[in-house]
């Protein structure tokens, strides 16, 4: 999480940052050096000092240790929603070198902030007619007040909906049988068969999955299938009593936000026990169910991240006309603005060409592309952020080719023995 500054659903929570942390980089002269910031009593030798340790105690911290372990007040970073800038995204490079790394350092260890666990919860699904109300709920609701919010807040619009219908109940209906720790190694088991060098072998799976999907009975509750066919936005609320009656004024707001809508034009349920459970898998299970849709369907596809300004409240326009897209997967964490959109194509659009266009349509907007998935090789960083990793590891030693970054060492333009 740290190496990609990944975020979440935890809107309270913020990205995976902290400033106390131990870890190794390589120096321009080739030996590793050890960065230590945990701000513990280890008198100079931190991994011994870890290594015999089960657990740290309070009288282990150096009371003059002042590193936050969190992204300041993320909470009030999210409820400024009228700023035009993004909550967060993979080429911050505000912090230390670790944060956000994407590999160009050994990570061994951080230190976090923990959160209360809320007294109660409750999750409420929210069926919006249009996209405006959908952003409203979030601000009037989800990111009412420091005393007032949300444990998180996920949007997904009815293609997502749809596409999990069409691709996703038998996921569902297996994570609630085997659960997710026994589904790895079916998860891998389908891997493992798709990396078969034979005809087929890498999309069988899927078919299969896409085929028997629609003998899996309907995990979902009668009324939100009724949302899921009238309504095209649905947003996701767990709200937590992290203070006492938080969510009964939660629920007020809500009940005040509907009643200020036309009739009809928002409706909320609030589920419990399996009812919540299937819900949340609904929507965890949608970038599976959009991989076995796009080969059930025979259709190229392509999955982006990107956080867009807090203050955006559309979908960004992308060049549809170079691109032609069949559907568009809209799913968010809501509450900071970051998106997940899964592109379907037309059958004979190269997905590889369509991938920049894409990131600079976003960025063209103030959005940020990727936002926590990483840039890996498919994607140039910012020279920022390039300029950073190079100071980390001057040699090139760790992850090379990173974010658009050379291979070579020292990131040459070519390997060394070609330049002597």
């Amino acid at each position: 999480g740290v190496a990609y500054g990944s975020g979440g659903t935890q809107i309270r929570k913020g990205p995976v940052w902290t400033e106390p942390a131990l870890f190794l980089k390589v120096k321009d002269d080739g030996s590793v050096e050890l960065v230590n910031t945990l701000g513990l009593r280890d008198g100079g030798d931190p991994i011994g000092f870890l290594d015999a340790r089960a657990q740290l105690k309070p009288e282990d911290v150096d009371p003059k240790s002042t590193g936050s372990c969190s992204w300041p007040d993320y909470g009030g970073v999210v409820r400024a929603f009228n700023e035009n800038k993004v909550s967060r995204f993979n080429a911050d490079t505000t912090g230390l070198e670790c944060c956000r790394s994407e590999g160009k350092v050994l990570i061994l260890a951080t230190m976090h902030d923990t959160y209360p666990i809320p007294k109660k919860s409750q999750l409420v699904w929210v069926a919006c007619k249009d996209f405006a109300d959908a952003h409203a709920l979030k601000r009037e609701v989800a990111l009412k007040g420091a005393d007032c919010m949300s444990k998180t807040c996920e949007y997904m619009n009815s293609e997502v909906y749809n596409g999990v219908d069409r691709a996703g109940r038998i996921l569902v209906k297996m994570i609630e049988l085997v659960g997710m720790q026994r589904l790895e190694p079916l998860w891998n088991l389908k891997l493992s068969i798709e990396m078969i060098p034979l005809p087929f072998t890498n999309i069988i799976c899927d078919k299969f999955l896409y085929w028997f999907n629609n003998i899996i009975p309907h995990p979902l509750p009668q009324e939100l299938r009724d949302f899921g066919r009238d309504y095209g936005h649905h947003v996701l609320m767990e709200l937590g009593e992290y203070s006492d009656g938080e969510v009964d004024r939660l629920r007020g707001a809500l009940d005040k936000f509907v009643a200020g809508k036309p009739q009809g034009d928002v409706k909320y349920k609030v589920l419990e026990g399996k009812e919540a459970n299937r819900a949340n898998l609904w929507r965890f299970v949608v970038a599976p169910a959009f991989r076995t849709y796009c080969v059930g369907v025979g259709l190229p596809g392509l999955s982006i991240d990107y956080a867009m300004p807090k203050n955006f409240k559309e979908y960004p326009t992308l060049p549809e006309k170079e691109f032609p897209i069949k559907n568009r997967w809209v799913y968010s964490h809501f509450g900071c603005n970051v998106y997940h959109e899964d592109l379907v194509f037309a059958e004979d659009v190269d997905v590889d060409a369509a991938r920049y266009p894409m990131k600079h349509a976003i960025e063209d907007l103030g959005g940020k592309l990727p936002a926590e998935h990483g840039h890996g090789t498919e994607y140039k960083a910012p020279k920022e952020m390039q300029d950073r990793w190079k100071k980390t590891d001057p040699l090139n030693a760790m992850n090379p080719g990173v974010g658009g970054t050379s291979s070579y060492k020292k990131y040459a333009d070519q390997p060394c023995h070609c330049g002597q």
